[in-house]
């Protein structure tokens, strides 16, 4: 008997367009990411929850980190999240 997290079975991800695998260079920037402790402040997991969505933008879908070994969900975002940030600013902010 093997206990599998339902993240595993594809029927139980929402699709997500665009999703794939990193390439070689974002695999190189996540390392450094997790290396240096970035996540600790610029991730969180999203709840489905009208006050956390209507702060931070729509919730965490498992399928935007079906490829994060090992995954980088926060609990507390201290920063903003760098996942979703560039969608709400223009090119001008960065």
């Amino acid at each position: 008997v093997e206990i599998a997290p339902l993240f595993y079975l594809d029927n139980t991800i929402e699709k997500v367009e665009g999703m794939r695998p990193y390439s070689p260079l974002e695999l190189v920037g996540r390392n450094i990411y997790m290396r240096e402790g970035c996540y600790l402040c610029h991730s969180q997991m999203i709840r489905p929850f009208r006050d956390e969505v209507e702060r931070y933008g729509h919730y965490s879908l498992a399928a935007e980190s079906m490829y994060d070994h090992p995954f980088q969900w926060g609990s507390k975002r201290t920063g903003p999240d760098l996942a979703r940030v560039g969608d709400r600013h223009s090119n001008a902010w960065h």
